[in-house]
């Protein structure tokens, strides 16, 4: 605890908050205890969806899924009183036709926020429109179903908006010089809890 015991005082003082993003697989009970105890301190962790859809993209360096160490993790962090924890995912092809998986795993963490993150173009491998076409499909039938279940989205309408545009209307969105596909690529679409 005395690692970090200064630059957390300091945070508070100024208002500021840390950001942890975490895969999640080396919380332990001490860890989860001392982020409860921090609430200035916020908890993200990496979660493709399921068993099957995170352990085909997370894997160890011996190639074993981390899926069962995530799910231990977060219920170290639930089990310890660590309010507001979120979960990043990312959208590629081991998970984009399960994305509803996530609101069941919501029933059981609650977490504060939900962060969807579709793919980017690479130097290495470009996803290509197709991917953005299917991507944004799979999104917005993800964000009707989470409405339902009484998660809401932040920042989604003008994200979703400016992407239709620029996937459907590409010359328009290079035209108005705005790459409203890489603000939907770069995360800027959440499905967050509306508080009572």
């Amino acid at each position: 605890e005395s690692t970090y015991a200064k630059e957390l005082e300091a945070m508070k003082e100024f208002g500021f908050i840390f950001s942890l993003i975490t895969n999640g697989t080396l919380i332990t009970q001490e860890v989860a205890s001392y982020l409860a105890a921090h609430p200035r301190v916020a908890v993200t962790v990496s979660l493709d969806g399921d068993k099957g859809s995170h352990d085909t993209a997370r894997r160890t360096t011996k190639y074993e899924g981390t899926y069962d160490a995530v799910l231990c993790g977060l219920r170290m962090l639930k089990a310890a009183g660590c309010e507001g924890v979120s979960i990043s995912c990312t959208i590629g092809e081991h998970n984009i036709d399960s994305l509803d998986k996530l609101l069941e795993l919501n029933k059981e963490f609650g977490f504060l926020s939900i962060n969807l993150n579709p793919l980017l173009d690479t130097e290495q491998r470009k996803v290509g429109g197709k991917y953005a076409e299917v991507v944004s499909d799979r999104m917005i039938t993800y964000f009707l179903k989470a409405r339902e279940e009484g998660v809401y989205e932040t920042a989604l309408c003008g994200a979703l908006n400016l992407s239709w545009h620029s996937v459907r209307f590409p010359m328009t969105a290079r035209q108005l010089g705005v790459s409203s596909y890489a603000l939907l690529m770069a995360g800027w679409v959440s499905a967050t809890k509306v508080s009572a």
